[in-house]
């Protein structure tokens, strides 16, 4: 799952080729999301208070594919994996895609696992978490 928020134009600087910029970036984000997931299981009353709000339920009257996957997550980080679970059985699989990027991409830097080997890699748990949505979103209309 290649979440990658870092400004290009700040990994530019490195000097390197487009490909390790990728691994770098996605490397990156994972370790800001790390940091933010330790602030938001801090605050969590705070988030608490938070109303669910999905516009295409609001407009169209079903839910999204992705209905409760922040939730879910939120769940995952304070531990409780049932109400996860509950929430959008996607929300786990987010979890471990964005942990398992910190080694993913340290094995692609290092040398340790070819690149493309890594993005494959990557981008089959994407598949897998899509397909996870879609098959719950069915599940929910039908």
């Amino acid at each position: 799952m290649d979440i990658a928020f870092v400004p290009n134009f700040l990994l530019a600087r490195l000097e390197q080729d487009a490909e390790r910029r990728i691994h770098l970036n996605v490397f990156f984000s994972a370790i800001i999301l790390f940091v933010a997931a330790v602030f938001v299981v801090q605050h969590q009353a705070t988030l608490d208070a938070v109303p669910h709000v999905c516009l295409v339920q609001a407009i169209g009257g079903i839910p999204c594919p992705g209905c409760g996957v922040t939730r879910s997550v939120l769940a995952v980080l304070i531990g409780d994996l049932g109400r996860a679970w509950q929430m959008n059985p996607a929300g786990p699989l987010v979890c471990l895609a964005v942990v398992s990027q910190v080694p993913l991409r340290l094995m692609a830097l290092t040398g340790m696992m070819n690149s493309k080997l890594a993005m494959v890699a990557s981008r089959s748990m994407t598949a897998v978490i899509l397909a996870v949505l879609i098959l719950n979103w069915l599940r929910h209309l039908l």
